[in-house]
């Protein structure tokens, strides 16, 4: 069940169903888009983590989900900050998780990998035994990006992850 302060927070736009997975960071729910009356994924970052370590990371996130084009990254619907919780929308595709798609396989595509390594894919979303055995790739990844950044503080920001 829903956080009812969500629930309430969003219920002019949305009406939320139900928890579809939960990571360190997000917790995604199924909701109803009730303008377009469709259904949706809602990614909602854990207030209490945005009250401690702040958003920036997580709007970045917004910001690159709304800017990726290609066939098989789901478009970017809505997103918002709504009594202090920070969101984006995007299209709910029935099928099976990545957890679960990882326990049936014993090997990832590797355009799959790919978008895990670069983050597309997010933490959360694995199996820690996956997770384990792409981790030092993944900080690999980060670490390019922190060259690549002219900002400071966004490298502050990604040498805590």
């Amino acid at each position: 069940m829903p956080d009812p302060r969500l629930s309430a927070a969003l219920a002019d736009r949305y009406r939320l169903d139900r928890e579809l997975g939960a990571g360190g960071t997000a917790t995604v729910y199924l909701a109803e888009d009730l303008k377009h009356q469709r259904q949706v994924a809602i990614k909602v970052l854990r207030p209490e983590l945005a009250a401690a370590v702040g958003a920036a990371r997580f709007l970045r996130e917004i910001t690159t989900t709304a800017n990726l084009r290609h066939p098989n990254i789901l478009p970017l619907y809505d997103s918002g900050e709504q009594d202090g919780f920070l969101f984006y929308v995007m299209p709910y595709v029935e099928g099976e998780s990545l957890r679960a798609r990882m326990e049936r396989e014993t090997q990832l595509p590797i355009d799959v990998a790919q978008a895990i390594v670069t983050g597309v894919i997010t933490e959360g979303e694995l199996p820690p035994e996956l997770m384990a055995v792409l981790q030092p790739l993944v900080q690999f990844h980060r670490w390019q990006e922190t060259l690549r950044s002219p900002d400071e503080s966004d490298r502050d920001d990604r040498s805590d992850s």
